[in-house]
C-alpha cells in the first residue's frame, strides 16, 4: 500500500473502523456501569469510562510499547512486538477491572479510588518491569519524527476517547429524566 493511500483514505478508514468498534464497546461498558459504579450523572459516568478506558487501553500500553511509524522496526520481530503489546493491553485492562472492583469494595469513596488507583498502578508497573523492552528503532531514525509520531498517536486517541465520552454522555443524558441529571 502506498504512503499516500496510508496517509489518506487508509488512515480515514482505519479511524472509522476503530471509532465504531470503540463506540460499541463503550456503549456496552456504559450500560453495565451506569448506576452500578456510583451515582454519577450520565455525562460524568461516560466521562469516567472515557478516562479509565484511555488510560488502560491506550496510555499505559502505549507507554510500555510505544507506537512506531510504519516500516520502523525489524519485520522478523513484528509478531513478537505485537504479542507483547497485546499482552500489556490485556494486563492493563484486567488491572483496571481489578482497580474498579477494589474501589467499589471500599466504603469510603476517596479511599476506594485511592485503593483502586494503587491496585492498578501496582499491577501495570509490575507488568512493565517484568515484560521485556523492545528497542528496534534504527539509530539513524530522526528522534524528532519518532517523538512527534508517538505524541500525535497518543493525542489522537485522547481526542477519540474524550470525544466519545462527551458525546455519548451528552446523548444519553438527553434521554434521562432531569431528576437523574442533577447528580454529580
Amino acid at each position: 500500500v502506498s504512503r499516500p493511500t496510508q496517509a489518506g483514505i487508509g488512515l480515514f478508514t482505519g479511524m472509522i473502523v476503530f471509532a465504531t468498534a470503540l463506540g460499541g464497546v463503550f456503549a456496552l461498558v456504559y450500560a453495565w456501569a451506569h448506576g452500578r459504579l456510583s451515582d454519577l450523572s450520565p455525562l460524568a459516568t461516560a466521562g469516567a469510562i472515557a478516562v479509565l478506558g484511555y488510560v488502560s487501553v491506550t496510555l499505559v500500553p502505549g507507554l510500555k510499547y510505544a507506537a512506531n511509524p510504519p516500516a520502523v522496526g525489524s519485520p522478523e520481530t513484528i509478531g513478537m512486538r505485537t504479542g507483547l503489546y497485546f499482552l500489556m493491553l490485556a494486563i492493563s485492562i484486567a488491572g483496571m477491572v481489578a482497580a474498579v472492583v477494589v474501589a467499589r469494595r471500599v466504603t469510603d469513596h476517596r479511599l476506594g479510588w485511592l485503593a483502586g488507583g494503587a491496585t492498578y498502578a501496582g499491577i501495570v508497573v509490575l507488568a512493565a518491569l517484568i515484560l521485556p523492552a523492545v528497542r528496534e528503532v534504527p539509530a539513524d531514525f530522526p528522534a524528532e519524527v519518532l517523538q512527534q509520531f508517538r505524541t500525535v498517536s497518543l493525542l489522537l486517541n485522547a481526542i477519540l476517547w474524550g470525544g466519545t465520552g462527551l458525546i455519548f454522555g451528552w446523548l444519553v443524558g438527553r434521554g434521562t429524566p432531569s431528576s437523574m441529571l442533577s447528580k454529580a
